[in-house]
């Protein structure tokens, strides 16, 4: 009955402790696998933190890349508004500018016609003043130089006008004035700087009795026959001039 009860205690005992034992190993592998389950969930929540994260980031980029599109669209459009007034305003300068070329050009074309014109009046002027030129071929009456180094000397026009007055029976004293009178009268155009001199007229009285007796000289020996000779004799300004008259047969006047 002893032996029985303490086997039975024993067993109790033993089952006990084999129930323990299984309980702890239980536990150790329910802590275990609770171990397990919970540092895969901690990887798998960190790893979606990661995750997160990441997509936080990404959320942040594309928020900020979303403002600042949105910010260049706004500037875009401002500044596409701006061109726009601008380009209407460069449209409405260069309408302004076409009317003002059209204007400028066909003013252009106006002093075209009036500068043609101006110049056909031009070289008709230039013709009539070369053909005045030509009509008026002593443009001032003063002493030349005769050559290189000589000195100033009347040229042979004067002499003819002083010569064509005295045959005239022009005093000395009146030729300077009848020869500024004529050259205002048919040659306005003409300077007159100089006019001879009373002394210079003097001498232009021997010249025109060479020239007279060089002409009657000449007159003579050309002459094939002479009709007799005569002589006259008078005086003028207190002076005896004696004449000698010679006519020639063959000449026009004698005839």
């Amino acid at each position: 009955m002893d032996v029985a009860v303490v086997e039975k205690d024993n067993a109790v005992s033993n089952k006990d402790a084999s129930v323990k034992a299984a309980v702890n190993v239980a536990r150790a592998e329910e802590r275990k696998h609770y171990s397990q389950l919970i540092g895969k969930e901690k990887k798998e929540k960190i790893t979606l933190k990661g995750i997160i994260d990441k997509q936080k980031l990404l959320v942040s980029h594309l928020l900020n890349r979303s403002v600042f599109a949105e910010r260049s669209a706004k500037r875009a459009n401002r500044e596409a508004d701006q061109s726009a007034r601008r380009s209407s305003d460069i449209q409405h300068m260069i309408s302004g500018y076409e009317k003002e070329l059209a204007d400028l050009r066909n003013e252009n074309r106006t002093y075209r016609n009036v500068v043609t014109e101006l110049e056909t009046l031009v070289d008709e002027s230039a013709s009539k003043l070369k053909e005045l030129e030509l009509s008026v071929p002593i443009k001032e009456i003063k002493k030349t130089q005769a050559g290189h180094g000589g000195g100033l000397l009347w040229p042979l026009y004067i002499w003819d006008l002083i010569l064509e007055q005295l045959v005239s029976g022009t005093p000395p004293s009146s030729v300077s004035a009848n020869i500024h009178a004529h050259v205002l009268k048919f040659s306005p155009c003409t300077k007159i700087t100089e006019l001879p001199s009373i002394w210079t007229i003097h001498r232009a009285r021997s010249v025109l009795l060479i020239v007279c007796q060089t002409l009657a000289a000449y007159r003579l020996v050309k002459a094939g026959k002479w009709a007799p000779p005569f002589t006259d004799a008078t005086s003028r300004r207190q002076v005896s001039i004696t004449n000698l008259l010679i006519s020639v047969e063959e000449d026009e006047l004698f005839k």
